[in-house]
C-alpha cells in the first residue's frame, strides 16, 4: 500500500499549477481592446451626424440685443427663398452640447441687403477641452460666413469642431427671426 500511496503522490507533484494570472491579463487585455474600439466607433458616429446630437439647446437673445438689429436699417432684402431681411447688426446667444458640458457661443452678425457682411463670436467655456474647439472655431469661421447669404448660413464643421457650429447655427436661427422684416 505504501508503493501505491507513493505512486499517486508522484503523479500530482507531475501535475502543472493552472496559470490564472496570464489568463486574467488576456481578458482584461481584450475588454480594453473592445471598449477602445466602441468609444472610437461612437465618437465617429457622434462627429459623423452632428444634426442628430446636441439638439436640445435653447437659443437666448443676449442683453442689449435689439430685435429689430441696431438702428442701421438703411432697407431690406429680400433672399432666394423670399423672406426679407431688414440690414443691421443682430446678436444672439446660440447653445449647444458636447460629452462634458453644456456650451453657449454668442454670435453678432452685421447683414446688409441680406447678406453677412460682419461678425463675431465669443465664449465663456465650461471645460478646457471646449476651450480649444471653441478656439479652433474661432479661428476658422469668417470666411465661411463673411459674404454669405444670412438665409442659407449654416455651418456643420469648422477647423475640425463639429459642436460648436452647432451653437453658432442655433443663434444664427435666432437673429434670422430678429432680422426678417
Amino acid at each position: 500500500m505504501d508503493s501505491h500511496h507513493s505512486e499517486h503522490t508522484n503523479q500530482q507533484t507531475d501535475l502543472k499549477p493552472y496559470d490564472s494570472g496570464n489568463k486574467t491579463k488576456v481578458i482584461v487585455t481584450v475588454a480594453v481592446l473592445l471598449v477602445a474600439v466602441l468609444l472610437v466607433v461612437g465618437i465617429k458616429a457622434f462627429a459623423s451626424k452632428p444634426e442628430e446630437t446636441a439638439t436640445n439647446g435653447t437659443t437666448q437673445q443676449s442683453s442689449g440685443a435689439d430685435s429689430s438689429g441696431s438702428g442701421q436699417n438703411s432697407g431690406a432684402a429680400a433672399d432666394p427663398a423670399g423672406t426679407t431681411y431688414k440690414d443691421g447688426t443682430y446678436d444672439a446667444t446660440g447653445s449647444y452640447t458636447t460629452p462634458e458640458s453644456q456650451e453657449e457661443i454668442k454670435v453678432s452678425l452685421t447683414v446688409k441687403d441680406g447678406t453677412v457682411t460682419d461678425t463675431n463670436v465669443s465664449f465663456d467655456p465650461k471645460k478646457s477641452e471646449s476651450r480649444q474647439w471653441q478656439q479652433r472655431f474661432a479661428s476658422g469661421y469668417k470666411q465661411e460666413v463673411v459674404g454669405k447669404p444670412l438665409s442659407s448660413l449654416s455651418l456643420s464643421r469648422v477647423s475640425g469642431s463639429s459642436l460648436t457650429p452647432m451653437g453658432f447655427n442655433d443663434a444664427v436661427d435666432t437673429i434670422r427671426q430678429q432680422a426678417k422684416s
